[in-house]
C-alpha cells in the first residue's frame, strides 16, 4: 500500500554551492510555483516537452490533481527539490500502464531542472531520491525507462552515472530549435 502524503520530506541534501535543498512530495499549497517552474522551462524551450506554451493555472492544478490521485493509487511518485521555498527542480517516475498489466513493472522516469540551479548538483540528488522512493512506493516496479534528446549531453552524462544504459534510439523524431534529432531510450535495474 502506497504511503503517500502531500508535502512529506522525503530528504534534505547539500548542494555544491553550500545551499539545502529539500526534496518532498508536492502539496496544494505548491500550486503557485509549480505554474512558475513549468511556465520557465517552457520559456526556455530546451529539452521538455513544452516549447514556449503558457501553461494556465487550471492546466497545473488538473497536473497536481493528476499527481494526487496517482501517487494515492501507487501508481506515480513525484517529488520536487526546494531551496528557500523555491521550487528549483521537478522530477517523478510514473508506472507504464500503456499495455495495462504486461508493463506495469515499468517506471516511466522523468526530471527536469531550472536553469539558474543546473550544475549544482540538484538534479542527481533529486534523481537518486525518487528512484529510491518509487522502489519503495511502487509495488513489483522492476526497471526504469526514459528517453532523452540525443544533444541534451549533460541530462545524457547524469543518466550514465545513475546507471541507466541506452537501449534504442529513434531517429529524428524530436524537434528541437528547428533540428529534427534523435530520442534515446535508456534504461535501469530498479
Amino acid at each position: 500500500m502506497p504511503n503517500f502524503q502531500p508535502g512529506k520530506v522525503v530528504t534534505t541534501t547539500q548542494l555544491k554551492t553550500g545551499e539545502h535543498a529539500q526534496i518532498r512530495y508536492p502539496r496544494w499549497q505548491d500550486l503557485d510555483r509549480y505554474l512558475e517552474f513549468i511556465n520557465r522551462l517552457s520559456s526556455e524551450n530546451t529539452f521538455v516537452r513544452f516549447s514556449g506554451q503558457t501553461v494556465s493555472i487550471a492546466d497545473e492544478a488538473n497536473y497536481l490533481a493528476n499527481v494526487f490521485s496517482s501517487c494515492e493509487l501507487g501508481d506515480q511518485v513525484v517529488l520536487g527539490a526546494f531551496v528557500d521555498d523555491r521550487l528549483i527542480a521537478n522530477s517523478g517516475v510514473e508506472r507504464n500502464l500503456e499495455d495495462k498489466e504486461r508493463s506495469r513493472h515499468v517506471g516511466k522516469f522523468g526530471i527536469a531542472v531550472d536553469r539558474d540551479w543546473r550544475g549544482r548538483g540538484a538534479g542527481q540528488a533529486l534523481a537518486e531520491a525518487v528512484m529510491a522512493e518509487a522502489g519503495r512506493q511502487l509495488e513489483g516496479l522492476r526497471l526504469f525507462h526514459l528517453t532523452v534528446f540525443s544533444v541534451n549531453q549533460p541530462a545524457i552524462a547524469l543518466y550514465r552515472r545513475l546507471g541507466f544504459k541506452e537501449v534504442g534510439r529513434e531517429p529524428g523524431t524530436l524537434k528541437h530549435r528547428e533540428e529534427y534529432v534523435d530520442r534515446l531510450i535508456m534504461v535501469r535495474p530498479v
